[in-house]
């Protein structure tokens, strides 16, 4: 803030100097992850004026507080600055890689049906036959992989592309024996009821008229009409 010819005072601040050598970037880094973040893990920056270069640097400093608005925690990072790219104000990327377990199972995104209630993973049994699974998934790993916590066995095998299909397929059989199952009532209903009235004209020799609507099929007269 200091121009030439400047009329300054006692104790004015009029600029700062500071060594740009190593800088600190402040990263978000949401409640769900929190677990897996430690001190002096390594973290990659990238920014978008130089896309094909990745800074490196370490997390220095995990703050005790939790923004109650973005649900974010305040980390801080430490990076060496050569050739100073990384300029104080810049928005940057962050990536932090932290491994979440020694072994588990592991499904591609492009396997996984979200319907928004459920996940469901289609499985490839034997003799073209399918089975739909649904599944609890955990963390997002590298390379587009997702962790299965429950609903799939190691070893098997998942429907990676074109499952949608599958879905279309057996929601619409589904459908189907929905529509068949009601109607199967009325024929019952009606057998029902038209042996009901055999057996009282049996009983009775004389001649009975029954209504030929399904639910009067019931009630006998003795005269037409």
């Amino acid at each position: 803030m200091a121009v030439q010819g400047q009329m300054v005072d006692a104790g004015m601040k009029l600029y700062r100097l500071a060594d740009l050598g190593i800088v600190w970037i402040y990263a978000q880094i949401y409640e769900q992850d929190l677990p897996y973040l430690q001190l002096g893990q390594e973290a990659i920056v990238k920014i978008a004026s130089l896309p094909d270069r990745e800074f490196r640097g370490r997390v220095t400093f995990i703050y005790p507080t939790l923004d109650e608005k973005t649900r974010t925690a305040k980390v801080r990072l430490e990076f060496e600055n050569p050739g100073y790219f990384l300029k104080p104000g810049m928005f940057v990327s962050v990536q932090i890689a932290s491994e979440l377990a020694a072994s588990a199972l592991l499904v591609p995104d492009s396997a996984v049906l979200r319907s928004g209630q459920k996940n469901t993973v289609f499985i490839a049994l034997d003799n073209g036959k399918f089975d739909a699974r649904t599944v609890v998934l955990g963390p997002e790993g590298e390379g587009g992989m997702y962790q299965v916590v429950n609903g799939l066995n190691e070893g098997e095998r998942v429907v990676s592309s074109g499952q949608f299909m599958l879905d279309s397929e057996s929601q619409l059989n589904e459908a189907i024996e929905k529509m068949r199952e009601p109607a199967k009532m009325p024929m019952e209903r009606k057998s029902s009821a038209t042996n009901s009235a055999m057996k009282s004209m049996a009983v009775d020799e004389s001649t009975v008229y029954v209504c030929p609507m399904p639910e009067h099929v019931s009630i006998t007269y003795d005269h037409p009409g």
